[in-house]
């Protein structure tokens, strides 16, 4: 194996860690029966305060990379996620603990996220960069099919289970410190640099656009495991699927965007709003599990349309000197839309009169179909600015 493969290999074995902090999704409706006195919102906490932490985690990882190498920080990175399980392992007795726990989780996925997408940058062609790029996607998508099933089936045993899938970030670890090269800290001159420049008001439409988008998109994950004890259509190890499964639609989206961006262009966002309001509409309708399945699909496939087609959109709009700026804010906006998707949860209780998990899905569908309207407004607005 070359020098580039094994660079290639180990981006793709850290990027597997990318989306673990949906695996304790598995374990919510357990969580909650565990602790009956602390609040839904609080729970689902768990698996949502990690994105808030990646928001502050991911800027010092960028200060971070002044000065210390970035194999190392990716080291420190992944022996924080193993540690976080580790301990969610061995203490586990009150919530607090355990959002303790999430704090840390969230800390070290933010750390090695944009150092992972530097090194593809740094140590590839243009060629070869996009190759490497989709692939990490795929990683991250399938890494985190794939920890959210390993998950339910873990916690069908005991719930704290659920931790042992963090421990897989240790051949990361192990890849970061044996494959990848040395790289030189940022001159003086590139600080001062980077320091110039703004976002054009262009760009913050399309960062508005995929904040709006995930704030309606990250209810149905947060929910997926109380709705189906709600129902009794399953266990712990269906839910896990489910994820699973919600997580395929992205994983397949993300492959054949390229032929259907060419044909919807922009109107592929306000597509994959009325994806998300389908998909939630069957879980609010129906109680056949099948069916669930089929919903959840549908409504997992929208965001890697989303994310596509602002990721593209920026590359267009925005100035070459900037786009490292612009694209730091819109994983920003995704990170801090992920993280307030329980504040919906309360909301949901107060529109409808109802704690029934079911109704957050008819939730979905209503602020979905708001949010669509003032994106397209966006949208249009950016045409305007473009003529």
């Amino acid at each position: 194996m070359n020098n580039k493969n094994r660079i290639a290999v180990t981006i793709y074995t850290v990027s597997i860690m990318q989306m673990s902090a949906l695996a304790v999704s598995a374990a919510l409706s357990d969580i909650s029966a565990q602790f009956p006195n602390v609040p839904t919102t609080t729970i689902q906490m768990i698996m949502s305060l990690p994105s808030l932490i990646m928001c502050v985690s991911t800027l010092i990882s960028g200060q971070l990379a002044r000065v210390m190498q970035k194999k190392y920080i990716i080291a420190i990175a992944t022996a924080i996620v193993a540690a976080s399980g580790v301990a969610g392992l061995l203490f586990h007795g009150s919530i607090g603990v355990l959002l303790m726990w999430a704090i840390i989780l969230g800390f070290g996925i933010g750390l090695f996220m944009p150092q992972n997408s530097s090194i593809i940058a740094l140590n590839f062609d243009d060629e070869k960069r996009g190759i490497i790029s989709g692939r990490q996607v795929t990683a991250a998508t399938v890494g985190g099919m794939a920890l959210s099933a390993l998950a339910g089936v873990l916690c069908s045993g005991q719930w704290y289970y659920v931790y042992f899938v963090y421990l897989l970030a240790i051949p990361g670890l192990i890849c970061s410190l044996c494959f990848l090269p040395a790289d030189r800290t940022e001159t003086v001159q590139q600080k001062q640099q980077a320091q110039k420049g703004h976002v054009s008001g262009r760009s913050w439409i399309y960062i508005a656009a995929i904040f709006l988008f995930i704030c309606v998109y990250n209810i149905i994950p947060n929910n997926l495991t109380m709705y189906i004890t709600e129902k009794g259509i399953g266990n712990s190890t269906v839910a896990g699927l489910l994820t699973s499964v919600f997580l395929l639609g992205g994983a397949v989206a993300g492959i054949v965007y390229g032929g259907i961006g060419k044909y919807l262009q922009d109107k592929i966002i306000p597509v994959a709003f009325f994806l998300v309001i389908a998909g939630s509409l069957t879980l609010f309708l129906t109680n056949s599990l099948p069916l669930v399945f089929i919903g959840v699909f549908v409504a997992g496939t929208s965001v890697s349309f989303v994310m596509s087609q602002c990721v593209c959109r920026l590359a267009v709009v925005e100035r070459p000197e900037n786009m490292t700026l612009a694209m730091a804010f819109l994983m920003a906006a995704n990170s801090l839309a992920q993280s307030i998707a329980p504040v919906f949860t309360k909301l949901s209780a107060i529109v409808f009169r109802t704690e029934d998990v079911v109704h957050r899905f008819l939730l979905i569908a209503v602020l979905g179909a708001i949010l669509l309207c003032v994106t397209g407004i966006l949208l249009r607005w950016e045409k305007r600015m473009s003529a």
